[in-house]
């Protein structure tokens, strides 16, 4: 019979095997932020429009704004507008770094932005599909579990880089 600590033992090991092929990018420098290889925040895609549009919609390299030194892209002017007049209403949680990565294996993956989800007003990403589907079994549990580790799990990827 399985615990609730041998339960999510279990499943860090399974996320941890689904990640081993993003290795050598997760080896880069981490940010607070996770961005692209460009740089770019949520992979490139519009962050208002997860909720305005209730979509995942690439950004146009043409629109962007900067927030504390990231660049984010937008589908349009008014998106940008609208995320440039509140960043934190739009912005992903964890730094846009994969959700249930945090909660269960207490560490910072990339994100797929089309594996995405609104809770309480607030943007989830996760590493991929699979992975989301893992997420949403629980997924109050999984944010609770993040929401009290993020400080601490960025602090300690902060503090292996230097």
């Amino acid at each position: 019979m399985f615990t609730r600590f041998s339960f999510y033992g279990v499943l860090a090991v399974a996320f941890a095997s689904v990640v081993t092929a993003n290795a050598g990018e997760m080896a880069q420098k981490l940010p607070s932020v996770h961005v692209n290889e460009a740089g770019v925040g949520v992979g490139g895609y519009d962050p208002v429009a997860y909720f305005h549009d209730g979509v995942a919609t690439p950004g146009v390299d043409a629109i962007r704004a900067e927030h504390e030194g990231v660049i984010y892209q937008f589908a349009n002017n008014a998106h940008r507008d609208a995320f440039v007049a509140d960043p934190a209403e739009y912005l992903p949680q964890y730094g846009g770094y994969c959700a249930f990565g945090v909660a269960a294996a207490d560490d910072l993956f990339p994100t797929d932005p089309t594996a995405w989800k609104i809770v309480d007003g607030r943007l989830f990403l996760n590493l991929n599909k699979e992975i989301q589907q893992r997420w949403l079994a629980d997924t109050d549990g999984f944010i609770q579990q993040a929401d009290a580790k993020i400080d601490r799990v960025l602090a300690a990827k902060t503090a292996t880089e230097k």
